[in-house]
């Protein structure tokens, strides 16, 4: 055995080594954004966060507030009126303040959707970064069977190439 086949054996393992752990480093991160989006799918609640750190970066909300229109209710009310209708529709003064107070206050608001669209903009790069960590890991391990593969077709092309010539 020569310096040179036990060099080439070396490196080819190493070459193998770090495949193998570029394919599992991938398949770990495809998992992790597999499971934050189905979190995100059961919590998303937890997207509030990131819209309000959107809201106080960019103000988007405070910069559309003069825009937006206030929207009637059923019976045609308008600005403070709007305040004396619950969400069933009932007026205010008949509901129970204490069934008011528990009722969830939600706030749907423009920087909310856009950290929707940044949340799924950014675990879609991350899978692509995935797909791409666990392709190049694939092929680093199977890099001996393509460079075979490679010469195997190098060999039968010069074939080709001598037997065309004659």
């Amino acid at each position: 055995m020569s310096f040179y086949d036990g060099s080439r054996d070396f490196f080819a393992f190493v070459v193998r080594a770090i495949g193998l752990i570029l394919l599992l480093f991938g398949l770990w991160l495809a998992l992790e954004v597999l499971n934050e989006a189905w979190q995100l799918y059961h919590e998303p609640q937890r997207i509030e966060r990131f819209a309000e750190a959107i809201e106080q970066g960019s103000n988007i909300d405070r910069s559309i507030a003069p825009l937006q229109l206030e929207a009637p209710d059923r019976s045609g009310a308008r600005g403070d009126e709007l305040d004396r209708y619950g969400p069933d529709g009932a007026p205010t003064a008949q509901r129970d303040p204490a069934s008011a107070a528990a009722e969830p206050q939600y706030r749907l608001s423009l920087s909310y959707y856009v950290a929707w669209v940044i949340a799924l903009l950014l675990l879609l790069l991350l899978a692509r970064i995935a797909l791409g960590v666990v392709r190049t890991g694939g092929e680093l391990v199977l890099y001996e069977t393509q460079m075979k593969r490679f010469a195997r077709e190098l060999v039968r092309e010069t074939v080709r190439e001598e037997t065309d010539k004659r």
